[in-house]
Parts: C-alpha cells; sequence; structure tokens
C-alpha cells in the first residue's frame, strides 16, 4: 500500500545523490579493506579442523563401546548367575562413557572456534556448587542409587512393588 506511489523523486537535489553516493562508497571501502583470503582460509582450516576432531570423537566412541560390551560380556560367561548385576553396571559404565566423552568433545569444538573454555569451566564449576547446594536431595538420590547397585539390593529384570505407593513392574534401566 504504502510501496505504490504516484510521486517521482527530483533527481536534481544533489544532496540526496551525494550521500547516498557517501554511503555507497564507505561500505565499498569496508569490503575492500577485508582480506577475503585470509577468512576464507581460517574458514576452510577451523572446519576441517572440526570435522577432524567429529570423526576422531565418533571413532573413539564406537571403539570405546565395542570395548565395553566386549568386556562385559566376557563377564556375563564368567558369570552367569549374576547376568543382570552386570547388565545394569554395563548400563551405567556406558551412560558414564557417553558423558565423558562428549563433554571432552564439546571442550574440543569451543576451542577450535576459539571461545574461551577456562572461564566457562570456572563459570560452570560456580553454577555446579550452587545447584548441587540446593538439589542436596537430588545428589543424595544419585548417592543412594549408587550403592542401590553396588550392594545388588535391586537389578535390571526385577521385579517390585512399592506398597506405599501402589507401583509395581519390572526394572528396565538403573543408572
Amino acid at each position: 500500500m504504502f510501496l505504490l506511489t504516484t510521486q517521482t523523486v527530483d533527481s536534481s537535489n544533489t544532496n540526496v545523490v551525494d550521500q547516498a553516493t557517501e554511503q555507497l562508497s564507505a561500505w565499498q571501502k569496508y569490503w575492500q579493506t577485508i582480506n577475503w583470503d585470509r577468512v576464507f582460509s581460517v574458514l576452510i582450516q577451523k572446519g576441517l579442523t572440526i570435522l577432524a576432531v567429529i570423526v576422531l570423537f565418533y571413532l573413539i566412541r564406537k571403539i570405546g563401546n565395542f570395548l565395553i560390551d566386549q568386556s562385559f560380556e566376557r563377564q556375563k560367561k564368567k558369570i552367569a548367575d549374576n547376568a543382570t548385576r552386570i547388565e545394569t553396571i554395563h548400563a551405567l559404565s556406558m551412560n558414564i562413557f557417553s558423558y565423558t566423552l562428549f563433554f571432552f568433545f564439546l571442550y574440543s569444538i569451543l576451542d577450535t572456534l576459539g571461545i574461551p573454555v577456562g572461564s566457562l569451566l570456572a563459570g560452570a564449576g560456580i553454577a555446579g556448587i550452587a545447584i548441587g547446594l540446593g538439589a542436596q536431595g537430588f545428589t543424595n538420590d544419585i548417592i543412594t542409587g549408587f550403592f542401590i547397585i553396588m550392594e545388588q539390593q535391586i537389578d535390571v529384570g526385577d521385579y517390585i512393588r512399592l506398597t506405599d505407593l501402589s507401583i509395581e513392574g519390572t526394572v528396565t534401566s538403573v543408572g
């Protein structure tokens, strides 16, 4: 509606033309001062480094998962009567490995991009302490869960019944 107009602009007004020319030449000067060879070389270098980090961590993940799986398969064969406990610790080990690997992967990517990871870790540490103080019940539950796993109170495949909460069922995963 506002784009359609029947009025024309008088190009004889040199003030408007001069301002537009100055703005255009300022942009041209800015674009000409950029070292495009350096920009593209940095983009290619960072891109290849990130690609190498992705491939490296993918391989580490595959090899680590394979080694953990093989280790627990051997343990299952040795101790056949405790297979559910081994399965529970296997799932817990896989989770710990995955989260640790993801942390180092994220650290590597951010470091490659030039983001100061040290200050981020310091901030995360302070935030972790604050959250930890606020979530003491959650931390207590995690520690209790760890002892439940270690003392073999509940394993994957066990049938449990919580009468106070009217809940019952089979444990599908722990950790």
